[in-house]
């Protein structure tokens, strides 16, 4: 496909910021929206001391990050903790006084209540806000499984010792956008575990993704 019909195939999300600081967008598309933030906003930084810096980390969460590549969890898999907790972050984004260089960052993509903003979406599958609930529901009711030994990679040798299990399940979002992390857990040893977001491909399909490779991984119940 050429670059002309690419930019003519593309949708667009229209985000109106004072609806988006009201609450009146889908969990699905305040991700999408929120991955958009961090992507534009995270070349506004500036050191303030040695270890602390003023960008997007520190006016969401109240803290910098420095050089590491920050993952904001946004709740856990509770929809309606995870939509309270973006409204608080967009609120934040959008209308909290701050300085530069998060001011000029507002100032050249123009976030100002009242304002709008079209979102590019590249072949976007949206899952619909009811169908990407109810997958967030899917993927609590994986945590306390057990994991099955030989769906670990060999180098996992920690998985032939231990009935580990699905546990602490969080969703969070970062300059890399949607992250989902969880904890493989028995008897006070924990693993980490994450499934970082594709190019190009969708929250909802990053969702579903990341349930069907859980669920391969583990028993029934």
């Amino acid at each position: 496909m050429s670059w002309p019909q690419k930019i003519f195939n593309m949708k667009r999300l229209n985000v109106d910021f004072r609806k988006l600081v009201d609450g009146e967008y889908g969990i699905e598309e305040q991700v999408i929206i929120l991955q958009w933030i961090y992507k534009t906003a995270a070349p506004y930084s500036a050191y303030t001391s040695r270890w602390g810096k003023d960008g997007i980390d520190k006016l969401i969460f109240g803290y910098s990050a420095n050089d590491h590549v920050t993952y904001g969890d946004i709740g856990g898999t509770n929809w309606a903790d995870i939509h309270r907790k973006l409204e608080i972050i967009f609120y934040r984004v959008v209308v909290k006084s701050t300085t530069n260089p998060i001011t000029q960052w507002r100032i050249d993509y123009n976030i100002f209540l009242g304002k709008r903003k079209f979102l590019p979406i590249e072949d976007y599958n949206f899952g619909g806000t009811m169908d990407f609930y109810a997958k967030m529901v899917e993927l609590k009711k994986l945590e306390g499984r057990i994991f099955k030994k030989h769906k670990f990679p060999k180098r996992h040798t920690w998985a032939n010792n231990h009935k580990y299990s699905v546990a602490n399940i969080r969703y969070s979002v970062g300059p890399k956008g949607a992250v989902i992390k969880f904890d493989a857990k028995k008897d006070g040893h924990t693993r980490d575990n994450h499934y970082t977001i594709k190019p190009m491909e969708s929250v909802y399909d990053h969702l579903c993704r990341v349930i069907d490779n859980i669920t391969k991984r583990v028993y029934k119940v």
